[in-house]
């Protein structure tokens, strides 16, 4: 009855032990690149929400302006309407980003703040400002953030451009730039 005994021999066990790193590793080689390429779609992911998110609540806000108090290439100071009450505000997008020690590039960065008052208060410092766009690569006096048509002292069409690394607060990632614009036409700057 030797002939019915069922099972494996030494050998095959052995061959199958001696396969089984070597299958395992080309099974689980792609699931250990996908877990080192994640963080990076993800800060890509995050770097393109947050740059869209900030732009279009800027824009939003300009488009709503009916007096422009000043411009410079890198700054927008209007007057809006928002819910019925009468408001001051001040774009800065050429603030430095704050140092790092865990991101080398910090200090090329900018950022968009947004202050506002009252129409008949005074401002307060942009220093104390809401962060509305961080770790911009243009702020600068090369690479502006506003253009204004036909020019920045009556303007009647504001695009705003942002540019932002595709590795968000990662040290290393991906290394190209992301840019991000949209513009408004002021249809109600000659109430003010």
């Amino acid at each position: 009855m030797a002939g019915e005994e069922g099972g494996f021999s030494t050998v095959e066990l052995l061959v199958v032990a001696a396969m089984l790193p070597v299958v395992l590793m080309a099974v689980l080689k792609p699931l250990d690149t996908a877990s080192k390429l994640s963080p990076r779609a993800v800060e890509y992911t995050h770097a393109v929400t947050d740059g869209r998110v900030g732009l279009q609540q800027m824009v939003r806000e300009i488009r709503q302006a009916y007096q422009i108090l000043g411009t410079t290439p890198n700054s927008i100071w209007f007057r809006t309407a928002i819910n019925g009450d009468d408001e001051q505000i001040f774009y800065e997008c050429d603030e430095p980003y704050p140092a790092s020690r865990s991101n080398p590039y910090a200090s090329s960065y900018h950022r968009c703040l947004r202050v506002a008052a009252p129409s008949s208060g005074s401002l307060p410092s942009i220093a104390g400002g809401a962060v509305v766009v961080d770790r911009l690569v243009n702020g600068t006096s090369t690479d502006p953030v506003f253009t204004f048509t036909p020019d920045g002292i009556t303007p009647t069409y504001v695009e705003a451009q942002v540019k932002l690394p595709a590795r968000g607060e990662l040290a290393v990632g991906l290394t190209h730039t992301i840019t991000l614009d949209d513009g408004a036409y002021l249809r109600n700057n000659a109430l003010g």
